[in-house]
């Protein structure tokens, strides 16, 4: 059997892992991780995340386990169910987190650094089914240096086929990072970004 102390350590380096992961996704990983591999990231974040959370629940709660002689075979014991429970709300709560945090970066990074240019369409395509879409546009535009830049835009499949060839459109941009841009829909951008220079 092993002692308290060893124990009582497992469980505080599996916290500390924890924290430093959670410290990781959710704070040290800069918005071109998330703009280039924003599933990836949600994806492989979901998974450490639960493995550190369920490793630190499972030695928390063998500090408060009985020794193995004074268990008795009728008691049965919910500790399978709660840990059950806490992987599917790691899983699914740290998937959707982490992506929600990335649209977050991008809207802030918007909030900060965009600005509105007019932008012809060169190219497009989209693929999609009932359940996942992968529709975007690709524009020509002027950047606030003076630099052509070919861009592609993500749009909903709906929204792709309003959209034609050398057709300008407006669309804002981060001055930072271009790859952070979107489609201009409403006169409520108009009046939330300035216009290019």
């Amino acid at each position: 059997m092993v002692d308290f102390k060893t124990r009582l350590r497992k469980t505080i380096i599996w916290g500390a892992a924890t924290l430093f992961i959670l410290y990781f996704f959710y704070d040290l990983l800069s918005l071109e991780f998330y703009n280039n591999m924003g599933t990836f990231i949600a994806l492989v974040g979901c998974i450490a995340i639960t493995v550190c959370i369920v490793a630190f629940f499972i030695c928390l709660f063998s500090l408060f386990d009985k020794p193995a002689e004074e268990e008795t075979k009728d008691e049965g014991s919910p500790l399978g169910y709660v840990i059950f429970a806490i992987i599917m709300i790691s899983l699914f709560g740290n998937g959707f987190l982490l992506v929600g945090h990335g649209v977050r970066l991008e809207q802030k990074e918007l909030d900060e650094n965009g600005v509105i240019v007019m932008a012809r369409i060169i190219d497009g395509s989209s693929y999609a089914g009932r359940k996942f879409d992968f529709s975007h546009i690709k524009v020509l535009f002027t950047d606030s240096s003076g630099n052509e830049r070919k861009i592609n835009i993500d749009v909903s499949k709906h929204s792709f086929k309003n959209f034609y060839l050398n057709e300008e459109i407006p669309i804002v941009y981060s001055t930072k990072n271009v790859g952070v841009n979107r489609v201009v829909y409403g006169q409520e951008d108009f009046s939330k970004y300035p216009m290019q220079k």
